[in-house]
């Protein structure tokens, strides 16, 4: 998901990037607990009829189940924010708070967006500049990842396209 949004005082724009979520935490829990449920069910029904080794196996089961949905909803608060003013491009990306941070002179940075497959929507979109290279929004489906290249040109930022990475000049 990508939103645009302007800074105070018109002194530039904030860039919001976060992965497309389908559920929320709470929603997550109820789809575990419905697996839980009917686990439960045949679990019980299992021990019943003398297989008690299945029990064990289904803990086994729901855990990792548990675990993976923990893991991917951790994943889906990563959060990528751009700030572009007059002298500087300011990128933060992090969950919850910023983790890391990339800080370019305004005026000599722009946007690379790179292709492998010319006839594929895979792209990847870099900020360029006097600090090196940071790829953004690779979480990004290819919908959002060309809203992300039209908002950033239209905040200011020059973009070059480039087929595969052996055309960059060096």
């Amino acid at each position: 998901m990508v939103r645009t949004e302007a800074l105070a005082r018109g002194r530039g724009f904030k860039v919001i990037l976060s992965p497309n979520r389908s559920l929320t935490w709470q929603a997550n829990l109820w789809v575990l607990a419905s697996f839980f449920a009917v686990s439960l069910f045949i679990s019980v029904g299992v021990l019943l009829k003398g297989a008690w080794v299945i029990v064990p196996f289904a803990g086994i089961e729901l855990a990792l189940l548990a675990f993976a949905m923990c893991y991917v909803q951790r994943r889906t608060r990563l959060t990528e924010v751009i700030y572009i003013d007059d002298r500087r491009l300011l990128i933060e990306r992090g969950i919850g708070s910023p983790q890391c941070s990339w800080s370019f002179c305004r005026p000599g940075a722009s946007i690379m967006v790179h292709s492998d497959n010319p006839f594929a929507d895979d792209q990847h979109v870099c900020v360029c500049g006097d600090q090196g290279i940071v790829e953004v929004g690779e979480f990004l489906n290819p919908s959002d990842r060309a809203l992300l290249v039209k908002d950033l040109t239209g905040c200011g930022l020059r973009a070059s396209r480039h087929l595969n990475w052996s055309a960059l000049p060096a």
